[in-house]
């Protein structure tokens, strides 16, 4: 289930209390607007049982957003969020962990999603030792252990975690208080029971989730790629290369024929048509984005960076012979390619037609 109550408000208050020092270029309705735009452009997915967290995804037009994400220690202007803006740096610092974590946790319960056929040999009540020489039920078993630590440490919630992950001899890092946004780690797998717990705490914690919350965790699963598609769009941050006047427009590069990012390891561009190939070619893609010397000259001076979004739509395969990722391409929804100048997306500069578009 999605969910969309953010706190627009609040983000906007404490924005434009630190305007003089956040970004002095900007007015008071423009900080207001970026404040806004920030949270409009985030999901979430609230979960099928209270024990797991909500997951805050970013979003574009209303559908995910993949490839660049949006930096929120950047604003529209280029210019940094200051430090030393307490308040509005910790704001950003909250945006970007939320959305860290949504990230892990979204393509955990993918892999386990596309893991299903793994699953049905997973032992519920022992350990599965790996050996080199493992029958097939046990390596399944074995695979399918590992992959539920990783989704376990992902998507529980802060309050439930010292029960499985924390060892009471050990100290425990997890804030359960609710005070502190910043409770754990992005990136950390506890072990079941916590650091140096004896193997019956481990595998006391470890039963007591497989029986407490297995099933949860395969009721949400299908919540997510619904038939094994999703649209969204993805950002490419395109290089601009030196003006070019005999065609009047600045060259740009973006990389498209092979996606990596943190919710999927790759996804490979499945073109549709002739002009669409061009951005398969071993070579890369150079396109023109066409502009007068005059104004080009205004953009140089005004435009450190290009931000390139197309409409895409992923179509899942399964999970890749390792089991290590979900294996996904991708195909264009749309020939229009826009143009930002900020990773936010709110500054607007124009658009190009790949029905129409100059190459090289």
């Amino acid at each position: 289930m999605k969910i969309t109550n953010l706190n627009l408000l609040h983000w906007a208050f404490i924005l434009l209390l630190s305007m003089p020092t956040l970004a002095v270029a900007q007015s008071e309705e423009e900080l207001k607007a970026t404040a806004e735009k920030a949270y409009e452009n985030i999901i979430s997915f609230a979960p099928t049982s209270k024990k797991f967290l909500t997951i805050h995804l970013q979003t574009n037009n209303g559908l995910l957003r993949f490839g660049e994400p949006d930096n929120y220690f950047t604003l529209p202007d280029g210019s940094y969020v200051n430090h030393k803006s307490q308040a509005v740096y910790q704001e950003a610092d909250k945006k970007s962990w939320q959305v860290g974590l949504g990230q892990r946790a979204y393509y955990e319960l993918l892999r386990f999603k596309y893991m299903s056929d793994i699953y049905k040999d997973i032992d519920k009540e022992l350990f599965t030792k790996y050996s080199s020489s493992m029958y097939k039920e046990d390596k399944n078993s074995w695979m399918a252990q590992t992959n539920l630590l990783k989704l376990a440490n992902a998507v529980t919630h802060v309050t439930e975690m010292p029960r499985f992950f924390c060892n009471p001899k050990e100290k425990c890092h997890y804030d359960v208080t609710g005070e502190k946004y910043y409770h754990r780690n992005v990136g950390d797998v506890m072990p079941w029971g916590g650091r140096g717990a004896s193997e019956f705490k481990q595998l006391g914690a470890y039963t007591a989730y497989v029986n407490e919350n297995l099933s949860a965790l395969q009721q949400w699963k299908n919540d997510f790629f619904q038939n094994d598609t999703e649209e969204g769009y993805l950002v490419v941050k395109a290089y601009i290369r030196n003006y070019d006047f005999s065609n009047k427009g600045y060259w740009l590069s973006p990389r498209t024929n092979l996606v990596t990012g943190k919710i999927f390891k790759r996804m490979e561009l499945q073109p549709q048509n002739s002009n669409e190939r061009k951005f398969v070619s071993p070579r890369g893609i150079n396109i023109l984005y066409e502009m007068s010397p005059e104004k080009a000259e205004k953009f140089s001076e005004e435009v450190k960076q290009l931000y390139m979004v197309f409409k895409i739509e992923i179509t899942i395969k399964g999970m890749e012979a390792n089991y290590e990722y979900v294996d996904a391409d991708y195909a264009f929804k749309s020939p229009i390619i826009a143009l930002y100048t900020d990773d936010s997306l709110t500054k607007k500069v124009g658009e190009i037609s790949m029905e129409t578009m100059t190459t090289k």
